[in-house]
C-alpha cells in the first residue's frame, strides 16, 4: 500500500475499498466466513507488512478468548527489513504468553547483516500460506511444506 501511496501526487484522489469478505471467529477454532461455517484445529496466517493488522486482530481474538480455546495459529510474517516490523512487541507478548499455542517466523527480504532469521521471500521459504483462492493456487508447492496442502480452504 505505501508503494502505491508514494506514486500518488498532491492533490490526486484515491479510491478505498474494505476487504471483501466478512470473517468472524466464533471460538473453540470455529470460523464464520460469509456466512459458512468452518472449523479448524490449526490456522496459518501469511502477514506482509502493513497487511499485519486484520491477521494480528483474529490472531488476538484467538487468543484472548476463552482459556478453553486450544486453537493452534502459526504466523509467516514477511517484511522487507526488521525496522519495518509492525507490531512485533505485541506478537513477541503473545509467543512468551501462548507458547503451545502460537508460533511466529519473521522473513525479511532485505535483512541488516545481524539478522538471523529467514531471508528471502515467502515463496522461497519453508513456510506455507493461507490466504485467497488465487493466492492457493499459485503457490502449491509453497503449502506442502506445512503439511497443510490438503485442509487449506480459501478465506
Amino acid at each position: 500500500m505505501s508503494n502505491i501511496l508514494n506514486c500518488v501526487r498532491e492533490g490526486e484522489e484515491i479510491e478505498v475499498k474494505g476487504p471483501s469478505r466478512k470473517i468472524l471467529y466464533l471460538g473453540n477454532g470455529q470460523f464464520l466466513v460469509d456466512d459458512n461455517e468452518y472449523t479448524f484445529d490449526n490456522v496459518s496466517f501469511i502477514p506482509g507488512g502493513s497487511g499485519v493488522t486484520p491477521g494480528y486482530q483474529m490472531i488476538a481474538r484467538i487468543l484472548q478468548s476463552a482459556p478453553e480455546d486450544k486453537t493452534k495459529i502459526r504466523a509467516i510474517y514477511a517484511n522487507k527489513s526488521e525496522a519495518e516490523i509492525l507490531l512485533r512487541d505485541n506478537l513477541n507478548k503473545f509467543t512468551a504468553g501462548h507458547k503451545d499455542q502460537f508460533s511466529i517466523t519473521h522473513v525479511l527480504y532485505h535483512p541488516s547483516d545481524e539478522w538471523k532469521g529467514l531471508k528471502g521471500y515467502i515463496w522461497q521459504s519453508d513456510s506455507c500460506l493461507c490466504a485467497s483462492e488465487v493466492i492457493l493456487r499459485s503457490l502449491p508447492s509453497c503449502l506442502c511444506c506445512l503439511n497443510v496442502l490438503d485442509n487449506a480452504h480459501p478465506v
